[in-house]
């Protein structure tokens, strides 16, 4: 529903009727229920239904647009100054992005800020792709080495006042990046030593749980620790902290990263502009991008402000798919919110990427298009397709 819309309108003021103890004046009339003259004056003539549609009317929040008024987008923002697009390209009015960029900039903890790339038209607007990118290299570094990646992941990071041309440079070194299988040579390099130790015997203690150590987090890193408890939990794996289990874990390893490869490249290089690579965790990727707010990501905010987060937990709601979920925010547009977030996708056979973010546009808290609504309702879709492929 837009600002314009006629059923929006303010009832006009009536004034009060003339009586035989009672001239007209200009106060308002103030019926005995509290109500103002206007709606006092409806109860009397057309009944308590009448005033309670009227109400209804007065308060109603305002809805983001789909189908034919979101103007060939999937969503715009109630107010027109968000459109979001494929879930993978958010617009929005350029002083909004202007204001959202400086209230970033102004919260250390944040990671990133936003920038204004190519513009489109939604309706009479013209409004700029939203680009979130690091504030600086330094923070790229720090970011993606906080999130167990290798420091030289940096280089692939989008950064404030990168050019067009930078960007599209770091996009493709990226993509070659990726389709090399960088993730495949240290579990090679591992394996070799792991076959050198057992040449030389069961070996010292010390050496085989440094191998162990490291072959376990390495397989942490690269499958997640979900795909390892998979491998603890099947009763053909070896037990014990030996090199035969560390040798069988990287088995497992190059055998999944292997398969999963052609996958990922192709999810991959579906990234038609440089994004932030993030990891396949909700609460990781708002973790990553802004830090902890004041309350930490773990609070429940109706209305988050940028920089904040929405957050709802899950874990009571039968025949879902996920504990909970977060998204960080990083415009507001009236009640409207856009978040850059992802949803922890197992089928995806990756752990960190660029494909693997997405926006989003929720409405107000309290209505069919607030987050809490709109995750309940994906959490459970989510849960029916996990139950049905199982």
């Amino acid at each position: 529903m837009h600002a314009k819309d006629p059923s929006r309108t303010t009832p006009r003021q009536v004034p009060a009727p003339v009586t035989a103890d009672r001239p007209r004046n200009n106060r308002p009339d103030q019926h005995a229920t509290g109500l103002p003259g206007t709606l006092a004056h409806l109860q009397r003539s057309a009944g308590n239904s009448a005033v309670t549609r009227a109400l209804t009317r007065a308060t109603t929040v305002q809805r983001y647009a789909q189908g034919p008024d979101a103007h060939g987008f999937d969503k715009v923002s109630a107010n027109g100054l968000i459109a979001l697009r494929d879930r993978r390209t958010a617009y929005a009015d350029a002083a909004l992005i202007q204001r959202a960029a400086a209230e970033l900039d102004a919260q250390e903890r944040v990671a990133i800020t936003l920038e204004p790339g190519d513009t489109v038209t939604v309706g009479d607007r013209t409004l700029h792709q939203v680009l979130p990118v690091y504030k600086s290299e330094d923070r790229a570094r720090s970011s993606v080495t906080a999130a167990g990646q290798d420091a030289g992941d940096a280089a692939f990071e989008p950064v404030r006042g990168d050019t067009a041309e930078m960007r599209t440079g770091k996009r493709d070194a990226y993509l070659q990046h990726v389709g090399r299988a960088p993730k495949l040579a240290p579990i090679v390099m591992l394996t070799e030593e792991i076959h050198k130790a057992e040449g030389k015997g069961a070996g010292a203690a010390s050496l085989v749980n440094d191998l162990y150590g490291r072959a376990n987090g390495l397989a942490n890193s690269v499958m997640g620790g979900g795909w390892l408890l998979q491998q603890f939990s099947d009763s053909t794996f070896p037990t014990g902290q030996t090199l035969a289990s560390a040798k069988e874990l990287l088995k497992r390893v190059s055998a999944d990263y292997l398969n999963g490869l052609n996958s990922v490249e192709a999810r991959e290089a579906e990234v038609e502009t440089l994004m932030i690579s993030i990891p396949n965790d909700c609460q990781g990727t708002a973790q990553q991008l802004i830090g902890r707010p004041p309350g930490g990501l773990g609070t429940v905010r109706d209305n988050p402000a940028v920089g904040e987060n929405h957050y709802i937990n899950l874990s009571n709601r039968q025949g879902g798919a996920w504990q909970n979920h977060f998204a960080a925010v990083l415009l507001r547009d009236g009640a409207d919110s856009l978040s850059y977030e992802t949803a922890a996708d197992s089928y995806a056979n990756m752990q960190w990427g660029k494909s693997l973010g997405y926006f989003a546009l929720y409405g107000a808290a309290g209505t069919e298009q607030s987050f809490a609504h709109v995750i309940g309702q994906e959490n459970a879709a989510r849960g029916a397709e996990r139950a049905h492929a199982e």
